[in-house]
């Protein structure tokens, strides 16, 4: 619990080793630096995990998390270090090396991101992590669907095409 919104990000920056100027009055976007910072730093892509509780009215959501509080529901969720390519910040977005495929819906636009080395255990199973993009251009994208993750099948993992994508940070509605 916390008096002020952007102290939810200010508490966790000695968790994960992270030095960055305290913005007092930036709300929620201190939270989005924090995440900025993680990334630049390591190369694990749990941190794009994440769901929210419900469906959300907003269409196109960034890859940022909004809040802590949406890896709430990612106790299963695991990061296998791997030999992943690395990710960075740039103006057109966070730059991925991923394997994408079109989602099987036959939605024109919407593709299914797997994230390297992030992978879901439960008690029966165990699956690869993806999340749902949405393609605005050649290889600019937003996700949608942040209610769920993908779950990814062996199978799907083989015939995805790997492709250096853009991803925003921010949410578009």
């Amino acid at each position: 619990m916390t008096t002020r919104t952007e102290d939810m990000a200010y508490c966790l920056m000695g968790l994960f080793n992270i030095n960055m100027p305290l913005l007092y009055g930036e709300g929620n976007r201190a939270f989005l630096r924090l995440q900025e910072e993680i990334i630049k730093g390591n190369d694990d892509m749990s941190i794009f995990a994440w769901t929210t509780p419900t469906k959300s009215f907003i269409t196109l959501s960034g890859l940022l998390a909004p809040s802590p509080s949406v890896f709430s529901t990612c106790e299963s969720t695991l990061w296998a270090a791997n030999d992943s390519l690395p990710h960075e910040i740039t103006n057109k977005g966070i730059k991925l090396t991923l394997k994408v495929f079109p989602r099987a819906d036959g939605s024109s636009n919407e593709y299914i991101a797997i994230l390297e080395g992030v992978e879901n255990i439960t008690a029966f199973s165990f699956e690869l992590v993806g999340i749902c993009l949405f393609r605005l251009n050649n290889n600019q994208y937003q996700r949608v669907d942040t209610h769920s993750l993908a779950a990814v099948t062996f199978k799907d993992a083989e015939n995805a095409k790997t492709s250096t994508i853009f991803v925003g940070t921010r949410d578009h509605s």
